[in-house]
């Protein structure tokens, strides 16, 4: 089972410690700590990847706010797997039932969310229910388990 946690601590996501952890976009990851959940995965006991996102009860989906990878996990699958637990979060919520959207940049990787399923619409993309499903299936074969630090997990 692949494993993730909640961070809610803005010292973790500062962005001077993200910088020397091998986090480059320049994200302020404290940011979204006000309205989004915050999703890191690590990768052999260091943080390789985050995901933001948002429960959109008004459109019945998970909106994925930011998501990045530090250099030295590129390659490995981490954003697949962030993406993925979003997505599992998505699917066992009965009302959303596995829809999940996201703005995405037009620099090249847009085609990574493209071939994971996500279907331009407009300025966003959309992971349908079954996308989600298939993703899921190939990226946590096993599952996903998220440790929550405040209990977020319980908010919709």
């Amino acid at each position: 089972m692949e494993e993730f946690f909640e961070i809610a601590d803005p010292a973790r996501l500062d962005s001077a410690t993200l910088a020397t952890s091998g986090f480059d976009s320049g994200f302020d990851w404290t940011k979204p700590l006000d309205d989004c959940i915050v999703i890191g995965k690590s990768l052999d006991g260091r943080l390789a990847g985050l995901i933001a996102f948002k429960r959109n009860n008004d459109n019945l989906c998970n909106d994925v706010v930011l998501l990045e990878v530090a250099r030295f996990a590129r390659h490995h699958r981490i954003a697949s797997k962030l993406l993925a637990i979003v997505m599992l979060d998505s699917l066992d919520n009965p009302e959303f039932e596995g829809f999940v959207q996201l703005k995405s940049k037009y620099n090249g990787v847009q085609h990574f969310y493209y071939n994971l399923g996500g279907i331009p619409t407009g300025e966003y993309l959309i992971f349908y229910p079954e996308a989600s499903r298939d993703a899921t299936q190939r990226y946590l074969p096993l599952g996903g388990t998220i440790t929550w630090i405040n209990n977020k997990s319980q908010q919709n």
